[in-house]
């Protein structure tokens, strides 16, 4: 699964210091911003980075998997395109809820696989969803550092695409102890904890941005 992550062409071309950037990187609300991506990301992955053991568990035969991957794939195009509808207003407010949807999606993973239509179905869903926050925390990043530190705003831009690395290796060897300890459509509910997780700092930090709003 591919996204991408474009840097905005307005970022200060203010040269920062490592003290500047040490500053950013150890913010407390930096830190729970990059670990909102994280954990979306860490979410997917934990099932995902399986999906091919699923698909087989489902009964799809050997030759079509590949399809199926592409289909997934292909679907995914469009939610990097909800994902900058979901950014143009309120995105870190939205996102509370896309994250507790898409833990009710990878939940049901568990039960929906039994029936190959709605398998196929719900993993449709999980594509969908599964880049949806990729816009919104990248701008919410940016938009923390021109407040706590203004001079580190680049370095903040690209702090996305090591939250999503980090989320994917986290999901990944997260997915792969559920699956040796015991069933694989464990990695489905395990994945859906997750997600409320990161639903969770979602709405922790957006809290803090209203808290923060009244007090200005």
């Amino acid at each position: 699964m591919t996204s991408f992550f474009v840097l905005p062409t307005k970022l200060s071309q203010i040269r920062s210091s490592l003290r500047d950037q040490f500053s950013l990187l150890t913010n407390p609300r930096i830190l729970m911003a990059f670990f909102i991506p994280a954990l979306g990301f860490g979410a997917t992955y934990a099932v995902f980075t399986y999906l091919v053991p699923i698909l087989k568990g489902m009964g799809a035969p050997n030759q079509s998997i590949s399809f199926i991957l592409f289909g997934y794939g292909i679907i995914s195009i469009f939610s990097n395109i909800l994902a900058g509808k979901i950014a143009s207003h309120n995105a870190i407010g939205r996102l509370r809820f896309v994250f507790l949807v898409q833990a009710v999606v990878l939940t049901c993973l568990f039960w929906t696989t039994n029936h190959t239509i709605l398998g196929f179905a719900n993993i449709g869903l999980m594509s969908l969803l599964a880049i949806l926050l990729t816009t919104s925390t990248q701008l919410y990043l940016i938009d923390l550092a021109g407040i706590y530190q203004p001079k580190a705003t680049g370095l903040a831009a690209s702090l996305m695409p090591v939250a999503s690395n980090v989320g994917i290796a986290f999901g990944s060897a997260l997915g792969g102890i559920v699956y040796h300890q015991g069933n694989l459509m464990n990695v489905t509910w395990v994945g859906g904890v997750v997600a409320v997780c990161a639903s969770l700092l979602t709405f922790f930090s957006h809290l803090l941005d209203k808290k923060q709003k009244k007090t200005a």
